[in-house]
Formats: C-alpha cells, structure tokens, sequence
C-alpha cells in the first residue's frame, strides 16, 4: 500500500502540473481562448466569445454556464461575471474531453454562486386545507420513465407517479440534527427570505414550513402568510444538482456551490482536477465529494453547514486539500474511505462528530492541521438511539496514516488509530475522555514522537493509562519515552503555542509544535459571515 501511494502521489504531480504553475502563481503559457458567460446581458443563443453583446445580436456571454462549456473548445477559459444574481442550473462536465495535461479546461468564477434552488411554482401545489399546502415534485404520471439517479439526480416511481429529487438531509428532517440554530442551513426561502421550520405538521406557523422527511415520496408543507394567496408567495427550496465533473484536467476556481440537492461539488473519474478556492455550503448532501478513481486538489475554500458532511471520498478517489476550512457541518467534517488522502494548513471544527474519519484500507497523512472539536458549540457524538455524548465528539478517527505538526484540542477524544499510525510533532490537549486511543489491532505498530500530550488519558490496547500512571507505562513502550505534560497555554483562535513557550523548541527542527497556520485562516468562530480567500 506504501508503494500504492508513493506512486500515486507522483501521478497526482505530474498530471496536475499543467495548472499547478497558475496555482502557485506562476504564468501559464499556454494561450486559452475565452468564453464568457453573464446572467443579466448574456443569452445562450450567442456565441460566448464577448463579454458584452455585440450590436448585431450575434456575438456575446452565454446566460447559462452549461452552454458555455458547450459551446467551448479544448482548453478554453470560461469567466462568469459575478452580478450579484445566482446561477440556478445543474453543472454537469462530463464527457465533453476539453480539457488536456497541459491545458486544462479552467472555469473562473469571479465569486459568482451556482445554486441548486428552485421556485415551486404556484401550480404545483396541492392544497392540503385551510391555508396548508403541500408539494413533492411530481414529475409525471405512469407513463413518465425514470432515469438513473447519476443522470438526473433519483426519480423514483410510487405506485403510478413519478417523483423527482426533493431535499435529502438538512437539519430538521435528518437522524441527527443541528446542536444550534446558527449552525443549521435555512434551504426553505419564502420571497428571498429563509422561512422558519418545524418539526410537526401542528405547530406550522404562518410563513412557515414542515418537511416530512420520512413521507414517500418526502413532502413539504406551507402554511401561508396571514391575508396571503398561494400565488402571492415565491417559495424557493433546493430541486437542482450541484457541480459535477467527470472529465479529466478541469480546473474550477473563485466559485461557490450552495443549496444542491445533493453535494455542492462533486467528481467521477476526473483525472487532474482542482477546485481552487471553492465554497461548497448550505448543500442537502456534501460540500464536497470524490468517487471512482478521480485524483484531485483542493486549494483553498471553505465548506460548512452541509447536510451529509463536509468532505466525503470514497471508492477509489486519491485527494490532496490545502488551506481549506471545514466546519459547522452534520455528521462528520471529513469523511475518507478512497485509496489516499491528505490535508495540509487545514482547519476542521464545530463538526459533528469525528471531524475527521477514516475507514477502510485508505491512508490518510494530516499535516500542519487544526482539529477543534465541539465542546464550545454544543455539539458530540451521536451514540444510537437518540442519544448524544456531548462531550465534542471524537477528533481524528483513521484506519491507518500519519499525523505530523498538528493541534487536537476540545475533544471527547483527540486521536483514535484502528490500525496503525504515527503522531509526530503534535499537540493534543483538552479532550475529555483521552488524548489518545491506540486500539489492540494497532498497539504493534504505532509511533508517537516528540507530541505534546497535555495533561490526560491515554488508551493504549486495553489499558488506560493516567498521567500519573505514565512513567511507568513508559519504561515498556518505547515510543512513550516523553511524559504527558501539564496543560500548554495555547493562544485562540488557532490554539497556536505562544513563541514564549517552553515547549516552542520541542518539535523537529526547532520548529514549534502543533499547527501554525497561514495568517489568512485566521477566524471568529462566533462569527456567521463565512470565509473564503480573496480571489487571487
């Protein structure tokens, strides 16, 4: 498996190279011819290749994304003109082959938003009684034949109808549920404004809604506004994908993908694909998701208040993230199960527990990462039955992989190992329950060096190991040969060393232990602005 990822790591390189130099703000040389598309002016009868319409009505911007990747040859550049108005279509590229090793297809998004949302049309309510209407997105009658759910997004049929994609998970309707209302996504608008929710069809408040997740097919119920008619109220929820790419040598970047009905940015088989400063949020399933054998980089964004969870690769994908922020997410903030994954100078909290969760044969390498998990925000780890510890859940959960230069803190536990792992030049401090979980199938192979381990507990096999206890235990574990220190003073927001420490020599190359992240991931974590890097 080693060799696996040591070669995958030099194909990740390699076919990434062609767009690596723009990312690291290096010129490419390749010349792109441009295609522009624009939601106010533009119109997909034109040609894409002017950013204003020409006088004869010929050339100009697309309106629609879709029909400038179209219309686009190989390599091209699309710019889509942020107007303040969102792009409300599904973004599929797949099968187009536009884009190549040295010359990939580059969508730039100026900071422009895709969104999933979808106005219920007046027409397609029922009306239930009184002022309570219904919807659940009727397709078709008997005669309707559904497509396959990685076409066009799940229809299914019950008994003679056929009904399309409503909202999956969000945070009244899912097994869990949000531990605050700042945290939880608002994906049910009435006139441009999120509306309140409930949990019962009773309690549903003028302007409000009900969503019954588990109907078949699921439904959603709206009481109108007092004095109001159904076609007084625009109603606006999650009905359309997000941003899909299948194709190899793509590059999306400064683009934001929120309210999908499923992930807000999504890969199948894409080789050479990099999502450079994204926002996926406020999506029904994932922020962002790998599958198959896609190999991917993730450079800079933000993900949170999703659904399903922040991150989630599986199958075969092969995943880099870099200075990517992941937090306030259901679930998990980071879900890994494909072939490899890392994640440097990233940050992960206020997630539901772990927030970080490897399974299976991958392996997983954390460096220069920050781990917080939720005891300042209410959250914790759903234990089954509607139960919840609330202790803030678990930090890091692997299979196998490698921790280096980072910072665990306000856990119920900091690091779990199934398997086998190495913790090096770390800081794990704060976490409840233990520091560290080294379970019996990994005692044989684990590796621990120079990480401070403040004042706590550690489960190594079947023995629980007090600070008190440490000396002892250390004399028969080698790797064990510090001891657990008393509390470091570690500064906020990114719980960082201060230089007067005395532990500020104590990692590798006298560089401070724990995580010292770029300045740009600095952050309020009360604030509810979210945070994505300016658009370079």
């Amino acid at each position: 498996m080693f060799r696996h990822w040591i070669l995958l790591t030099g194909v990740l390189t390699g076919v990434l190279g062609g767009d690596m130099q723009a990312v690291a703000g290096v010129a490419n040389t390749t010349s792109k011819t441009n295609y522009f598309v624009d939601n106010r002016v533009g119109s997909d009868e034109l040609d894409g290749l002017a950013p204003v319409p020409s006088p004869d009505g010929k050339s100009g911007p697309t309106a629609t994304l879709m029909a400038a990747i179209k219309k686009a040859g190989v390599g091209a550049r699309i710019v889509i003109a942020n107007t303040g108005l969102d792009y409300r279509e599904t973004i599929r590229i797949r099968n187009f082959r536009k884009g190549r090793a040295g010359n990939p297809l580059v969508i730039d998004g100026n900071g422009a938003t895709v969104s999933g949302l979808v106005r219920a049309m007046p027409e397609r309510w029922t009306h239930v009684h009184d002022d309570v209407y219904s919807f659940n997105n009727r397709m078709g009658g008997a005669e309707y034949v559904p497509q396959p759910w990685y076409l066009c997004g799940g229809e299914q049929r019950i008994g003679d109808s056929v009904y399309g994609p409503m909202p999956g998970f969000n945070w009244m309707a899912s097994w869990i549920g949000w531990p605050t209302e700042r945290q939880a996504p608002e994906i049910f608008f009435l006139n441009g404004k999120p509306g309140p929710n409930v949990s019962k069809l009773a309690d549903l408040p003028p302007g409000g809604f009900f969503y019954d997740h588990h109907a078949k097919p699921r439904c959603l119920y709206f009481r109108l506004p007092a004095g109001a008619r159904i076609e007084d109220c625009t109603v606006e929820l999650p009905l359309n994908e997000g941003f899909l790419v299948t194709d190899d040598y793509v590059v999306v970047r400064n683009l934001a993908s929120k309210y999908a009905i499923d992930d807000g940015f999504a890969g199948f088989w894409g080789i050479g694909v990099v999502f450079e400063n994204c926002n996926g949020s406020f999506n029904c399933d994932q922020g962002i998701s790998l599958h198959g054998t896609s190999v991917t980089l993730i450079d800079g964004g933000l993900y949170e208040r999703n659904g399903g969870c922040g991150i989630a690769d599986v199958m075969s994908s092969f995943t880099v993230y870099r200075n990517v922020v992941v937090r306030d997410n259901l679930i998990s903030g980071a879900y890994f199960a494909g072939l490899g994954h890392s994640m440097l100078n990233c940050r992960l909290y206020g997630n539901w527990s772990p927030q970080i969760n490897a399974n299976g044969d991958c392996i997983v390498s954390l460096v220069n990462c920050l781990i917080a998990g939720s005891l300042e925000a209410g959250g914790g780890t759903y234990i089954g039955k509607g139960k919840i510890d609330p202790g803030g859940g678990v930090g890091i959960q692997i299979e196998r992989g490698r921790i280096d230069h980072c910072t665990i803190v306000n856990c119920s536990q900091g690091v779990v190992i199934q398997q086998s792992g190495a913790i090096g030049n770390s800081v794990i401090a704060n976490c409840t329950n233990a520091l560290v979980t080294i379970r019996p199938t990994a005692t044989n192979t684990f590796q621990m060096r120079k990480t401070i381990l403040a004042a706590g507990t550690v489960i190594y096999g079947n023995e629980k190991v007090s600070r008190e206890a440490w000396a002892e235990f250390a004399k028969k574990a080698p790797w064990a040969s510090g001891e657990i220190l008393t509390a470091p003073r570690l500064e906020p927001p990114l719980y960082a060393l201060p230089p007067d420490s005395p532990y500020f020599k104590a990692g590798e190359y006298e560089r401070t232990p724990g995580a010292v992240l770029p300045p740009w991931t600095g952050w309020n974590p009360n604030d509810d602005e979210p945070y994505i890097r300016s658009p370079p």
